[in-house]
């Protein structure tokens, strides 16, 4: 929580500071230093070194700044520094006087790199802070320092780029810093004391080997706080701590008191009783209190926690999956250390992606010592190892013999097979991309092949097969133009025997964006000439900051990896243990605090436990079965050390949509032998397995993976789909106002015919009743399906159900001149980068989701910072607020009739989803105006939205606010429950005066967009090419409805390249026209017939019809409507919308 105290008074102090706390106490006398870095800098209380630094002028934002700026490095084995050192001045704030401070740092770092601050502290010289640079504008950091010292001292460490002799030293790394101000921030530690500010947790221990928050079942474990009382005054404090669950639920609570004193570190044990808990990630938090039942604290801290089984897991044997890990930046963290192997143990890790020592070279010395500790914990390690990527080509070519020369020797020291060998060398790190490797790609490819041989011959020196080593590229990420463009590039040129494995990288959401990124891969290397060298994903995870992103970063892990290896993948990479930063980067990491496990370590774990010793064996193919596009079925089996058999099969499943399926899966044959069946959920918790006549299980599926083991005497090859139990198809859209059928059928479990009832539960954002009829039905021995019906009744509604699809998106504009004026109406044009900018109409159902505006694609490509404006309309009845979600790439503002309503131009979007980003649309009575500005990141330039529903399945993790539960029940048990996901409608929009041109109408958000998946073709099976469907602009079309009161209009826009015009009394099988027929819900036709009237205007064809109202009435009613396509005299092909029953529709 920030708090800001401040005075108009000359030289009045502003504070502004973040920290733990909750609640300060009263003002409190507060002390600065800080330097103005102006052309003549201002230096209060606070100093600093002026080598390898100079004065300058920086335009950031549209606004010129002065600056100092560092290009260089003071550190001769350390070029890529560049460095800012300090001293403090004021005697308030030397020799510890001042010992909890807050630093606040205003900086550019236009490279994509790290910086570090480090400090003159109480126990020396120690890194205090870090961040990430890829700076646009100035941005603050801040930093909090307790047990600052500032005595200027040398530490003698010996260490290069240390704090010895000055107070802070800050450092960015690859490129040159800009520093616009720092400031250091203090209070008095004995007189009026800010206890929000004084005391803390210095760190908190664990009786866990390595010291990791992750504990097994067991009636005792203790942790125990180090308070910390940075005063110089004793104070007597209480406190409160509390462990609860990811779902909610107290699991301990416990209080006390206890007196710190001045200046001093007093452990404070805790202890708690795992022994009933599930498995699974959980929050603890300890609470301090200045006074007994004060109602807030002036202190918190919270920590993340696990609770795992007791089961040591093995590693993997020779041919097996290796569970592979990218556990940091070496050169940032040491992965090498207790802390990390702990991690590794717990989460039974094969092979680390990069074995480089913290603070050492790549050297045969430093890597040997690394894979004696490896070996030790049975791990194995690929070799990460740059071609040289100085910027300046000759120093390329210089360096590189030396490159080739070390990389022979490492191979032939180390290359090999198992714990404690390299087999795998990953030679760079996305060179696709320019800030990782400048030269152009055919440089990368030379320096590659080059090294490449070199190992190859250092392994034939040992004796080695070329087998035993693996050699690939640097992963590719194909990001932005230049990525997929370079990407491409270097698996053209890239000779093929020089691969034995093509590394990408894949980070995203879900097991979806690891086959996107996969399929994405194989077609750039299918078109290189590449096509069947296997792939291996070496950097690939998600990044999540709140409950529901951290539950996601853990599904994703096992998604991500099981679906690698259903391709055949040797390893995978999963991105990353520990994490620097904050914000969108650090909430890749996969812990906190270097020792706290976020849930994905424990669903990393779990899965392990689970999948070890098995191989995959093939899809069960549920998503066909069940007609559910994105249900991901796997099947495993064991395998024993010779690589037979085991009997042991375990399943993975989960679904990528929200939706809950109740699978019906055959375990073995009929008379096969099964047991031992249990479900896991995503951490291990078991349940037994609903095992249904016939050896079928019932599995329960959601957008949760769910593990089902179990032991059978069959083969893997009778474990199949069974048919379900339950099947409801609600494939319409339920209409508000209105009843709908939605058909079921029952299938029997039994040999023998069995009474049963079918139950249903409702659920709806829109008032809601569901009936089944029959209610009770006999299921048949036979195994035929019996049918029944739920009838589904919503009442009508008049709020909006969903956001419009429909926008105006206009590319390249210009931000600053988007006046609140401009965002109140639909322009024409906007004001533009390079002039004025027309906009066009997009469907968002055009990309994938129907929600989402792929703007890159739009614009035909993107960089950094590019703006655009997405704005459509939406009307109302009344004055009300609408709940939703969007999410950007990379940057958005909201708007409503031109008020800002939400923005994170200010931080971007922080790789969150819709869950990270919920506001509400303020909507007046009439028409309303949404503006959508977004602009690019640096890896694409795109917006996500969703309305109520997409806003609630977003935040309770894909439980549909429309839905049916229905059951299935004989003999007081239930045989099946499946979970029936709802669409829901409302009624032909109103309006009070009919649209009376084209232009009029393509403002409006339409019924349907007819393209490709529409069309029907009739010569697509004939040699004659010319006369098969050409795409968008051969036969598209945009279809209205609308209601005024007393007639139904419909508007039918057509994009034809070869426009026939028609008359009346043409044969409508052979002219261009529109035909419509209107039925009643019994099929009877109320309104049909062929439309031939027209207007032509710039390339559309505009058709209207009208229809009284009487002739349709209130009841809901089908529509099927044709575009007709004459090229020439022959009716070429046609677009069809409700071909067969139509598409349900009502009036209000």
């Amino acid at each position: 929580m920030k708090f800001q105290i401040s005075a108009v008074a000359p030289g009045a102090l502003i504070l502004a500071f973040l920290c733990h706390t909750l609640l300060a106490s009263g003002a409190h006398a507060q002390d600065s230093v800080e330097i103005i870095f102006d052309k003549t800098p201002i230096e209060r209380g606070l100093t600093f070194d002026r080598r390898m630094v100079r004065p300058t002028t920086i335009t950031l934002g549209g606004v010129e700044s002065s600056a100092w700026m560092s290009d260089g490095s003071i550190e001769p084995s350390q070029g890529w520094l560049r460095s800012f050192r300090f001293k403090v001045t004021d005697s308030k704030f030397q020799n510890a006087a001042r010992p909890a401070v807050d630093i606040e740092i205003v900086y550019h770092q236009p490279a994509n790199a790290g910086w570090a601050l480090k400090a003159d502290t109480k126990d020396g010289g120690k890194t205090v802070g870090n961040g990430w640079g890829g700076t646009t504008n100035w941005r603050t950091a801040k930093i909090r320092l307790d047990g600052a010292f500032f005595g200027a001292r040398d530490h003698k460490s010996g260490q290069p780029a240390s704090v010895d002799g000055f107070d802070l030293r800050f450092d960015g790394t690859n490129d040159r810093v800009y520093l616009k101000s720092i400031k250091i921030t203090g209070s008095d530690p004995k007189v009026n004391v800010d206890w929000a500010r004084m005391l803390k947790t210095n760190e908190i221990e664990t009786d866990q080997r390595g010291g990791i928050f992750a504990f097994n079942r067991a009636p005792k474990h203790e942790i125990r706080a180090n308070l910390q009382n940075l005063a110089l005054i004793e104070r007597p404090l209480h406190y409160q701590f509390d462990i609860n669950g990811y779902d909610g639920k107290s699991r301990h609570s416990a209080n006390g008191a206890i007196s710190l004193k001045p200046d001093s570190n007093q452990k404070l044990p805790l202890a708690f009783n795992t022994s009933a808990w599930p498995l699974g990630p959980y929050d603890a938090k300890l609470s301090l209190f200045l006074q007994k039942g004060d109602a807030k604290p002036i202190y918190t801290r919270t920590l993340r926690m696990g609770v795992v089984s007791d089961t040591v897991l093995p590693k993997a044997r020779e041919g097996e999956f290796l569970f592979g890990l990218d556990a940091a930046n070496s050169y940032v963290y040491d992965t090498q250390k207790e802390n990390g192997f702990a991690f590794y143990r717990l989460m039974g890790v094969d092979i680390l992606r990069d074995i480089h020592r913290r603070y050492e070279e790549i050297d045969l010395k430093s890597i040997g010592t690394a894979l004696e500790l490896l070996k030790a914990e049975e791990l194995q390690g690929m070799l990460m190892f740059d071609a040289p990527k100085d910027p300046d080509a000759n120093v390329r070519n210089r360096a590189l013999p030396g490159a080739v020369r070390r990389l022979e020797e490492l191979s032939r020291a180390y290359a090999g097979r198992g714990p404690g060998k390299i087999r795998f060398f990953e030679l760079g790190n996305e060179p696709d991309l320019t800030f990782f490797y400048p030269g152009p790609i055919s440089d990368y490819v030379t320096a590659y092949s080059q090294m490449r041989d070199a190992i190859k011959r250092g392994a034939a020196e040992k004796g080695l097969k070329p087998e035993d080593t693996v050699v690939m590229n640097g992963g590719l990420s194909f990001a932005g133009p230049d990525g997929e463009r370079r990407s491409r590039e270097f698996l053209q040129l890239v000779p093929r025997e020089k691969l034995d494995a093509i590394a990408y990288h894949g980070h995203g959401k879900g097991g979806e964006s690891e086959r996107e990124a996969l399929t994405r891969a194989r077609d750039a290397a299918q078109k290189g000439g590449k096509d069947g060298i296997p792939f291996i994903e070496t950097e690939s995870g998600f990044s999540g900051n709140d409950q529901n992103g951290l539950m996601e970063q853990a599904r994703t892990a096992v998604e991500k990896m099981v679906y690698a290896q259903s391709q055949g993948m040797e390893t995978f990479m999963f991105f990353r243990l520990f994490m620097e930063g904050s914000g969108s980067e650090g909430g890749y990491g996969m812990t906190d605090n270097l020792s706290e496990p976020r849930p994905s370590v424990l669903s990393y774990r779990h899965m392990v436990e689970r999948l070890r010793h098995h191989r995959f064996v093939r899809e069960v193919d549920f998503a066909k079965a069940l007609e559910a596009p994105g249900l991901n079925a796997h099947l495993f089996e064991e395998r024993d050390a010779g690589g037979k058999a085991t009997g042991r099969k375990t399943f993975v499943a989960w679904s990528e949509k929200p939706a809950q399926f109740d699978l019906s899966l055959r375990l073995d044959a009929r008379e096969g032998k099964v047991s031992g069946a249990q479900n896991f959920d995503l951490f291990g918790n078991p349940t037994p397995t609903k095992i249904l006549a016939g050896n079928v299980a019932a599995i329960p599926v959601g957008t949760e993976p769910v593990f089902v083991s179990w032991q059978s005497s069959g083969a893997s090859s009778l474990v199949d789909v069974a048919p379900s139990l339950l099947t409801i198809r609600a494939d319409q859209a339920l209409l508000t106002g209105a009843t709908t059928q939605i058909p079921v059928l029952a299938r029997n479990p039994e040999s023998k015919n069995q009474s049963a009832k079918i139950e249903v539960k409702a659920f709806g954002r829109v008032p809601i009743t569901a009936k089944v009829s029959p209610a009770t039905v006999v299921l048949r021995g036979d195994g035929e399906a019996v049918n029944s019906q739920i009838a589904v009744t919503l009442s009508p509604f008049d709020a909006p159900l969903a956001l419009p699809t429909w926008w105006k998106v206009f590319t390249d504009v210009d931000a600053a001149k988007l006046t609140p004026e401009i965002l109140s109406s639909i322009p024409q044009n906007v004001a533009g980068a390079k002039g004025e900018v027309a906009g066009g109409w997009v469907s968002s159902r055009e990309f994938p989701g129907g929600q989402r505006l792929e703007i890159a694609q739009i614009a035909g490509g993107f960089a950094e910072k590019r703006a655009a404006l997405a704005t459509t309309t939406l009307e109302v009845p009344r004055d009300m607020t609408l709940p939703v979600a969007a999410s950007a790439d990379w940057w958005m503002q909201w708007s409503v009739n031109g008020k800002e309503v939400y923005t994170t131009l200010d931080r971007g979007n922080q790789h969150g989803g819709l869950a990270d980003h919920t506001f509400n649309l303020p909507l007046k009575k009439g028409k309303n105006v949404i503006s959508a500005l977004v602009l690019s990141g640096s890896g694409g330039w795109k917006l996500e939205f969703g309305g109520p529903k997409e806003r609630e399945l977003a935040l309770s993790a894909g439980v549909d606010p429309d839905r049916l539960e229905v059951s299935l029940v004989a003999g007081g048990k239930t045989l099946s429950t499946q979970v029936v996901p709802l669409q829901i409608a409302a009624p032909i929009p109103s309006l009070e005066t009919v649209p009376a041109s084209a232009a009029d109408w393509i403002s409006l958000q339409p019924l349907a967009v007819l393209g490709a998946e529409n069309v029907f073709n009739f010569f697509v099976k004939e040699p004659d090419q010319s006369r098969w469907y050409g795409g968008e602009t051969d036969l598209s079309a945009l279809v209205w409805a609308r209601d005024d009161g007393k007639n139904l209009h419909f508007s039918v826009s057509v994009l034809d390249d070869q426009h026939v015009p028609a008359r009346v009394g043409d044969d409508p099988k052979i002219a261009d026209s529109v035909s419509i027929v209107v039925r009643d819900e019994s099929g009877k036709i109320l309104v049909s017939g062929p439309q031939y009237v027209s207007k032509r205007e710039n390339g559309r064809t505009f058709y209207r019809f009208s229809v009284p109202r009487m002739l349709v009435g209130s009841a809901p009613f089908r529509l099927s409507l044709t575009v007709n396509d004459n090229d020439s005299n022959f009716l070429k092909q046609k677009a069809t919308l409700g071909e067969g029953a139509g598409v349900r529709l009502r009036l209000r």
